[in-house]
């Protein structure tokens, strides 16, 4: 028998052999995945939820940074902002399945700081997400309160196949990155 026969789709008595060959091969792709807990795809796009943001959280006094923060717990040790009306420290976030997305710009000597979210979705490429992020600064020889600022932004995102995150600001500047743990 010709090999080359013995794989041909329009030999009808070789039709039975053929889909054997295309489920065994389709069974092997769909082991492959489970091995490697998901098939992700390279690049998505997620959905960022703002849940606080403010120009006085508290926080560290030595500059910016940016905190995962993958549990309840955590979540409680974090600084507490000045009771606000209609603010809470309880979030709806579901710590299975979300993080939250702590950025803070650090105590600041004046007001005219501030952040914001630039887009209401992240693209994660290779599980590192980039953030985008207005970060504002007051302009020089602006006039502007003296009093002492601590800007931050308080996000929800979805956490699967996230090994990074990068906070990138209005000029595509990385400012900050964070891994979940």
């Amino acid at each position: 028998m010709n090999p080359i026969n013995s794989i041909n789709p329009m030999n009808p008595t070789n039709m039975p052999a053929l889909g054997r060959k295309i489920g065994f091969l389709g069974c092997l792709l769909l082991a492959g995945c489970a091995a490697l807990a998901a098939c992700e795809p390279a690049e998505r796009e997620i959905t960022l939820t703002v849940l606080d943001s403010g120009t006085q959280c508290g926080g560290p006094a030595d500059g910016a940074g940016a905190e995962w923060i993958g549990r309840p717990d955590r979540l409680r040790q974090m600084p507490k902002r000045p009771a606000m009306p209609g603010s809470s420290q309880e979030y709806p976030w579901d710590p299975q399945v979300e993080g939250l997305l702590w950025i803070h710009m650090g105590t600041q000597p004046t007001g005219g700081y501030r952040l914001e979210l630039a887009a209401p979705t992240a693209q994660v490429r290779n599980g590192v997400a980039v953030v985008q992020v207005r970060w504002r600064e007051p302009a020089p020889g602006s006039f502007v309160t003296q009093a002492l600022t601590s800007p931050c932004l308080l996000l929800k995102m979805p956490k699967a196949g996230i090994k990074r995150v990068d906070i990138k600001d209005q000029n595509d500047r990385l400012r900050l990155q964070v891994a979940p743990k």
